[in-house]
């Protein structure tokens, strides 16, 4: 990962990634991923469907990797319910109040 300072970052919360997918094997798909706003970073995915679906199982699925984000996006940003529910999860008891 890139190394970053609070006061390098944007003032603005713009995003951006850039992806290229590869269909590659039956049902596997590698992706070239780069974050270029607010800083440069590169990686690279796969994904592969299960023998069920007619893949490999050679990588996570799909939903595997699209799953993840959609339970840290809201603390991201700062949603206070899910942000003490993580918290209160970690035991840490920094949800608690009172």
């Amino acid at each position: 990962m890139t190394g970053i300072s609070h006061d390098q970052m944007h003032d603005t919360g713009l995003v951006q990634f850039n992806c290229t997918g590869t269909a590659v094997g039956k049902m596997r798909t590698e992706l070239a991923v780069e974050m270029v706003c607010p800083f440069r970073e590169t990686f690279q995915l796969a994904s592969d469907e299960g023998p069920f679906h007619g893949g490999d199982a050679s990588a996570p699925s799909p939903f595997a990797l699209f799953a993840p984000p959609q339970l840290e996006i809201p603390c991201l940003l700062g949603n206070p319910g899910l942000t003490e529910a993580r918290d209160a999860a970690s035991g840490d008891g920094a949800g608690k109040s009172g």
